[in-house]
């Protein structure tokens, strides 16, 4: 998978790193940590700068596993909470990486643990109503984000977005059973070791042998 592929997850994983379940909020009002039930959701994204993908994504809630796919990218990303592991597996070279999760990804939506949330309406977006919620973090807005009764996010915009189609759209929501082979490496892919990067440089590159 090339680098491109996690900088290209920024706008998606940058709202629901927001999301959702505050400390601070009450255990009977807020949403869930993350889907209860398995799903496959496929959503457009408008990153600041204008650009547009689409990413599909699936989940295992019981194993707390998320599969992550842009389209344009010849590869996939698997978080596996339980484990606290990420698999990048590149589909150009048949190899895949395996790096420890890093702690923002500590549970099935990444939420941060200052995270303060305010109900602010519903919507319906991809034909599945949702409750919005307004985020904020330390003190800073933090945008706003549309999730289902069970867990699912639906949409999300970031605070100061320079576009209202800046953030994430669900397109398409299919609840069901997700195959298992999701969220491993396929069968033959040679496993690489990452080179670590000096300290606060940032995540290896999936393509470094």
């Amino acid at each position: 998978m090339p680098p491109r592929l996690a900088s290209g997850l920024g706008a998606l994983l940058l709202v629901l790193a927001c999301v959702p379940g505050a400390v601070s909020a009450r255990a009977d009002d807020q949403p869930p940590l993350g889907p209860t039930r398995d799903v496959a959701v496929t959503y457009h994204v408008q990153d600041p700068q204008g650009a547009t993908r689409i990413v599909h994504m699936y989940f295992d809630a019981a194993d707390q596993r998320v599969h992550i796919d842009m389209s344009s990218q010849p590869g996939f990303l698997v978080i596996d909470h339980k484990a606290g592991e990420v698999t990048m597996v590149n589909s150009a070279t048949r190899s895949y990486v395996q790096v420890p999760a890093p702690p923002a990804m500590g549970n099935l939506m990444f939420r941060a643990p200052d995270l303060h949330l305010v109900r602010q309406g519903t919507r319906t977006v991809a034909g599945i109503p949702c409750t919005v919620w307004e985020m904020s973090q330390g003190g800073n807005q933090g945008g706003d984000a549309c999730i289902t009764g069970d867990g699912v996010v639906l949409s999300g915009r970031p605070a100061n977005a320079p576009s209202p189609d800046t953030g994430i759209e669900a397109v398409s929501v299919a609840y069901g059973p997700q195959p298992a082979t999701l969220f491993a490496a396929p069968n033959g892919y040679q496993r690489i070791q990452p080179t670590l990067p000096p300290p606060g440089v940032g995540a290896p590159s999936p393509n470094t042998p």
